[in-house]
């Protein structure tokens, strides 16, 4: 049985060749450029047409993309891209063609494919793209690179132990993965029992108790059924539009007109048909009811000739696009229109607390205008919401738009294929919402949020384990390259041994192909008539 001893500092030797000048390596291993160990070689065209039929796969830059009754390259194989996706190296089991897309290693000139392979993984060859558009990997570049090489013997024990950790970072990043849709799934649950009351059952339960007098009770206060607070919100508004047509007759010096009352419009009532029972003291409302008793509280932005990219300049009047709510940041800003453009399109104008719906391209996704904002309008691809705090609250109202159940509605109103559009304000108008008690608002709010915190810091955890994954396989790479990986073995043939052996075997093969050259005689041009 071979001795085998750790590497320690007296086994390491200083070296000046290369991009190592300046580094160690064990003893045994040696310094070399990349096209002294392997010779990289551009793949084969295929059309497209003869990629379905065969039994040797089809390797282009990103993997299998066929299959061929022909090979072009005997296995083991070990194939890059060259062009579009660079970087991924894939060792291949069996004869294969590799693409024109794709590099291959031709020869490997006596080395362990399997190390081969993990050694371009470590040279990470996305460093060497060499085009702005499309990635590109120019071989020659990489034959040129300078790396080292341990003894034939030590390659396959590091080879080895790669594959062995690399297992166990494999079989944990599976676990993880599983982790993440759960953790998707668990937020959706929390928002879905947060508006069906689930949430708050034992909050509830709790009013109930104090209850001393036919109405529930919390801290000495009253509390009010989201039913008698929108009785209540109704009637006000009614009084205030009473107040508001009074007034403008005695500005106008006349009397009032017969029926004038009439003209008031009630909020229609929900049809609840189909919808969810919900738990005692909440009921269901229309938007109307939840909306700011103000012109324009629910508006999209301006179609056609309005608002146009010929209209925008550098600076002015900010333009709101749906990349505001799909980032949840209203600071967004591309496009801008003149003072003369805004006070024009006035009307959809934004301020603070408003909420910004998007409703073309990306559905569904809503955000609220800070307290410190630029003047602007939307653009048509947004929906302007204004509320009434005094039936719901904006946390509330947020959190509500992001639970499946409204998310399910928009959808499911949504057209287009290519580009999803929600159909129009009625549409979304008609859409029930499920109102509680405003003091249950804020407690739905406060144990939503403290769930979700939690859930995104369980989220930021599993991120942070992929991360940390990651980085220990780029540790166990650059430990098997700087030779810690494995021990080193005195008895391993150094690798300077298999360079002369590479060296020799190529001149030869030069010598050979001269020869042939020499040999086969040139065709002598026929004479012209």
């Amino acid at each position: 049985m071979t001795s085998k001893k750790a590497m320690n500092p007296e086994s390491l030797e200083d070296t000046d060749e290369g991009d190592y000048s300046d580094q160690k390596v064990p003893k045994g291993w040696q310094h070399v450029s990349v096209g002294e160990i392997l010779t990289l070689k551009r793949g084969y065209d295929l059309p497209k047409q003869d990629r379905q039929d065969g039994i040797f796969p089809i390797f282009a830059a990103n993997g299998i993309v066929g299959t061929h009754s022909k090979y072009m390259a005997r296995a083991p194989g070990v194939v890059t891209g060259r062009s579009g996706t660079i970087g991924k190296v894939y060792v291949i089991e069996e004869d294969f063609w590799p693409l024109n897309t794709a590099l291959y290693v031709k020869d490997f000139h006596g080395n362990d494919p399997n190390f081969i392979a993990w050694l371009l993984r470590h040279l990470d060859l996305t460093q060497f793209n060499s085009s702005t558009a499309v990635p590109s990997l120019n071989r020659n570049i990489v034959h040129k690179h300078t790396s080292s090489i341990p003894p034939l013997a030590e390659q396959i024990r590091i080879v080895s132990k790669i594959e062995s950790l690399q297992a166990r970072s494999t079989k944990t990043r599976a676990l993880l993965a599983e982790v993440k849709p759960l953790i998707a799934q668990l937020r959706q649950s929390v928002l879905r029992s947060a508006f069906n009351g689930s949430l708050t059952a034992d909050w509830r339960a709790k009013q109930q108790e104090a209850d001393t007098s036919g109405s529930t009770q919390i801290d000495g206060a009253k509390h009010e059924t989201a039913s008698e607070l929108l009785h209540r919100i109704r009637i006000e508004r009614r009084e205030r539009w009473d107040a508001a047509q009074l007034a403008a007759f005695v500005a106008k010096g006349k009397e009032p007109s017969t029926g004038w009352r009439g003209k008031y419009k009630e909020p229609e009532p929900v049809n609840e048909t189909g919808l969810l029972e919900l738990p005692e003291g909440w009921c269901w409302a229309t938007w109307e009811a939840i909306l700011a008793d103000e012109k324009g509280a629910f508006k999209r932005g301006p179609f056609g000739s309005a608002l146009k990219k010929s209209m925008f300049v550098n600076a002015g009047y900010k333009v709101y696009e749906q990349y505001c709510p799909i980032n949840d940041d209203c600071s967004f800003a591309r496009y801008y229109i003149t003072s003369e453009k805004f006070d024009e399109l006035r009307a959809f104008a934004v301020k603070a607390n408003d909420f910004l719906v998007s409703c073309s391209g990306t559905l569904g996704r809503i955000t609220q205008v800070p307290e410190i904002y630029e003047n602007g309008v939307i653009n048509q691809a947004l929906l302007r919401v204004r509320i009434d705090n005094d039936v719901i609250s904006d946390l509330y109202f947020k959190w509500l738009f992001r639970s499946p159940f409204f998310q399910k509605n928009i959808f499911d109103n949504a057209t287009g294929s290519a580009i999803p559009n929600v159909k129009g304000v009625k549409e979304l108008k008609a859409m029930p919402i499920p109102i509680p008690p405003l003091k249950e608002q804020n407690e739905i709010v406060h144990v939503a949020l403290r769930a979700l915190n939690g859930i995104d810091i369980l989220e930021s955890t599993l991120e942070h384990a992929n991360s940390h994954i990651e980085n220990i396989d780029q540790s166990i790479l650059s430990k098997a390259f700087r030779g810690e990986l494995v021990p080193q073995d005195p008895n391993d043939e150094p690798a300077s041994e298999l360079l002369a052996r590479i060296q020799a075997a190529r001149e030869a093969d030069a010598t050979t192909k001269n020869s042939s050259k020499k040999k086969t005689p040139r065709r002598k041009k026929k004479a012209s008539p």
